[in-house]
């Protein structure tokens, strides 16, 4: 089997985390990854990744929340 090396060269750069849970949308801006610069992928350290499941998984939504059955397109902008 032959696996040729391909290069990766990750960037730590302000990114947006979408995730649809249980029906509803959470858009999350400037969270900070390791993006690849060949393939765009999206790395998360450990620390950000439990952070953003504390803050979604949370009883009590937080002021940064924006209620899309509202909007007029149903879009984020």
């Amino acid at each position: 089997m032959n696996l040729s090396a391909r290069k990766e060269t990750f960037v730590e750069q302000p990114v947006t985390y979408a995730l649809e849970m249980n029906g509803k949308f959470f858009v999350i801006e400037h969270v900070r990854a390791g993006v690849c610069v060949e393939t765009g992928e999206q790395l998360f350290s450990p620390d950000t990744v439990e952070y953003l499941e504390r803050t979604i998984w949370a009883d009590n939504p937080s002021s940064f929340t924006y209620p899309t059955e509202n909007h007029p397109t149903g879009e984020l902008r």
